[in-house]
């Protein structure tokens, strides 16, 4: 006994092709809503990645510059000089207690 299409109702029809292809966008959501908070979490890693990178970039030139500033110091006895680390070092406190 063959099976024939054309017996059955149009309703069944239209169920037979909207409900699979509901069933496939509400799966598609949710891997596309997991998809999203992957890409999320990761864009969060590398801005704290960024973050800290920054920090410690600028800790190494402001260690450079205590350096120098410093070894000035000692040759010239300016009390400027002298101001100036001390400024510095306290930028190099704040940036150490941020890292």
């Amino acid at each position: 006994m063959k099976f024939k299409i054309n017996k059955i109702r149009l309703s069944y029809k239209l169920y037979a092709g909207f409900i699979p292809l509901f069933i496939f966008l509400i799966l598609f959501g949710f891997y596309f809503i997991s998809f999203i908070k992957k890409i999320e979490s990761s864009f969060k890693y590398i801005s704290n990645t960024y973050d800290e990178l920054r920090i410690a970039l600028k800790l190494d030139q402001t260690n450079a510059f205590l350096a120098d500033t410093a070894k000035a110091f000692i040759l010239t006895r300016d009390p400027e000089l002298e101001k100036q680390y001390d400024s510095a070092s306290g930028v190099f406190d704040d940036l150490f207690t941020q890292l």
